[in-house]
């Protein structure tokens, strides 16, 4: 493959782990809506169905994150490495850096909704 056809194979996988991004943001925001709108009325077993699925759905999404963003970087890489003008290459740190930001706002999420069903324990 040539310089340019890795570049652009980079950007297309990118592409996909924005996608990726989109979801969990969107699987967040769900989350914290039904947290905030009906936390307290829920019962136990249904707080752990929806905590179960929230968890696992989002570490399905992220590990996808993971891998693409993983992979666009390893392209970018490949193309750098054949270019002779470039000199701003991918940051390696960035697929890690997204995850690392996503578990921490899933684990905030998680700690909202106890918040909201056991309002006195906050303090």
């Amino acid at each position: 493959m040539s310089e340019a056809e890795l570049f652009q194979s980079a950007q297309a996988v990118w592409s996909n782990a924005l996608s990726l991004m989109v979801v969990i943001i969107s699987l967040l925001s769900g989350y914290l809506v039904v947290a905030y709108v009906v936390g307290k009325e829920l019962t136990s077993s249904q707080v752990t169905i929806v905590n179960g699925l929230y968890i696992l759905l989002s570490a399905f999404v992220l590990m996808g994150l993971y891998v693409f963003s993983n992979r666009a970087t390893e392209l970018a890489n490949l193309s750098l490495a054949m270019s002779h003008t470039r000199e701003l290459g991918p940051q390696n740190w960035i697929p890690l850096g997204m995850v690392v930001i996503f578990v921490v706002c899933i684990a905030a999420s998680l700690k909202f909704m106890w918040e909201i069903r056991h309002p006195g324990d906050d303090k």
